[in-house]
């Protein structure tokens, strides 16, 4: 299970710790848990909305709960869409993770551009070392 801070709220930290200021490493709105981590922090949907239009995914909305219900259904598939669901999904997923730890960590930050960019990037390195059956043109 991912660590957030939200797990945080389980433990005695003591009255005189402020939990306000557990706030999400890459909004810095409200304290991050799972299902702001991805994808309802404006960070984070900022690059799954990008990625999803790059992969042609564009139908599937930013909560987690909708790209999993996308996703479950086709995951064993064998089609060029399975195959790059199952890339893009925990690419994404990883990259945003990194980029919340070198932000909480490291006090380093890299912009949702740069972000997709890598993520893009995995994932067509990725797909260059898969062997795809013969299929009629354009269809992947």
């Amino acid at each position: 299970k991912v660590k957030t801070q939200d797990t945080l709220r389980q433990w005695d930290v003591g009255p005189s710790i402020d939990l306000n200021l557990l706030r999400c490493p890459l909004c810095d709105f409200i304290p991050n848990s799972y299902d702001h981590l991805f994808f309802e922090c404006a960070f984070s949907s900022l690059v799954w909305s990008k990625v999803r239009v790059l992969c042609g995914m564009d139908s599937i909305l930013s909560r987690l709960i909708d790209v999993s219900m996308f996703i479950i259904p086709i995951s064993t598939g064998k089609t060029s869409v399975s195959i790059l669901c199952r890339l893009v999904l925990p690419a994404t997923s990883y990259h945003i993770w990194l980029e919340r730890n070198g932000r909480l960590f490291k006090k380093k930050t890299s912009s949702p551009n740069q972000i997709v960019d890598v993520i893009i990037s995995m994932v067509r390195l990725n797909l260059v070392t898969l062997k795809f059956k013969k299929c009629q043109p354009g269809l992947i």
